[in-house]
C-alpha cells in the first residue's frame, strides 16, 4: 500500500499562513465596509465559489442604480465589471466610463463620488 505523506507543518507555521491568507482579504474588506458604511448599498453578493465575486448595487438616484464587481486582488481599480440600471442610467454610465482620474489611493466610494460629482446616497433610515 501506497501512503500519502503529510506535510509536517508546525501550528504555528499553520497559524502563519493563515493569517497571511487572511491579511491578503483586509484592502477588499475595507471596501466593502466603506461602500457599506457610506452609500445606499440595495443588495450585497457573494459569489458561491468564494471571494472571486463581491457585487454591489448601489442606489444613484431616483433613476438609477450602479451594479458594480470589486476584484479581490485588486479592490482599489476601476471596477471593469459594472453595470447601471433605470431610466436615468444613460448618464451616469457616460460619466463612468469617460472618467480617467481614477486613483487606487482613494476608495472605491471616493472615486465613484469624484466621477459623478456628488456624495452617493445615503438610506433614509441610518
Amino acid at each position: 500500500k501506497k501512503r500519502k505523506q503529510v506535510e509536517n507543518i508546525s501550528l504555528s507555521a499553520l497559524y502563519s499562513k493563515f493569517c497571511a491568507e487572511v491579511a491578503c482579504c483586509q484592502a477588499l474588506w475595507n471596501q466593502l465596509d466603506d461602500l457599506d458604511r457610506n452609500a445606499w448599498v440595495l443588495e450585497a453578493t457573494f459569489s458561491k465559489e468564494g471571494l472571486n465575486k463581491c457585487q454591489r448595487s448601489i442606489y444613484l438616484d431616483e433613476g438609477a442604480k450602479l451594479n458594480i464587481t470589486l476584484d479581490p486582488l485588486r479592490p482599489t481599480e476601476k471596477p471593469a465589471s459594472f453595470e447601471f440600471v433605470g431610466s436615468r442610467s444613460h448618464t451616469f454610465r457616460k460619466a463612468y466610463e469617460e472618467y480617467s482620474a481614477w486613483s487606487r489611493r482613494r476608495s472605491v466610494r471616493e472615486n465613484l463620488e469624484a466621477c459623478f460629482g456628488k456624495s452617493l446616497a445615503k438610506p433614509c433610515h441610518r
